[in-house]
């Protein structure tokens, strides 16, 4: 359990050069569960590997921006969102990805963070990539580029992509 608490890491195969810790904490690929609880601030640098369940209640926040491109869990694995899941922290990017290699449950007041050029079908876009399915509701709260000329699409700009059923809003 990770309980108010601020800080960042991830699950590497070593810890860095000289035991510096310069990408944060390492967390290792063992765990079965991870709960971020009361007000956790989690910052990623690099995947979040996890064989069973990560669970994000409705006052945490879990950053995997920053140009990282973070892998969240294992294939079979469950990531159940009641906060918010951030792509928009660090460096400003238009091509930062996360993907879950599980399910995704979305629940209470889950939220997912992105930024966005507002312009046709293929704009520059931060995206959620399930493998899994997915199920329950999340807000997207979208961040748009100031440059954006905005345009009409025809088929929208994807931000998620769910690769198996989808049964969410």
């Amino acid at each position: 359990n990770l309980a108010n608490i601020t800080y960042h890491g991830g699950s590497f195969a070593q810890d860095d050069a000289f035991g510096q810790r310069i990408k944060g904490i390492n967390l290792g690929q063992d765990w079965e569960t991870i709960n971020m609880t009361d007000n956790t601030d989690f910052t990623l640098t690099g995947d979040l590997l996890y064989g069973n369940i990560l669970y994000l209640d409705n006052f945490s926040v879990l950053h995997v921006g920053d140009n990282v491109n973070a892998r969240l869990g294992l294939p079979g694995s469950v990531y159940r969102n009641r906060g918010v899941l951030d792509l928009t922290n660090g460096a400003y990017s238009l091509t930062d990805t996360s993907t879950i290699s599980g399910d995704y449950i979305g629940a209470g007041q889950s939220q997912f963070w992105l930024n966005t050029r507002l312009y046709d079908d293929f704009s520059p876009t931060d995206m959620l990539i399930i493998n899994g399915s997915s199920e329950g509701t999340t807000s997207i709260r979208v961040n748009v580029d100031p440059g954006s000329p905005g345009a009409l699409t025809y088929n929208g700009i994807k931000v998620v992509q769910v690769d198996q059923d989808a049964q969410s809003n």
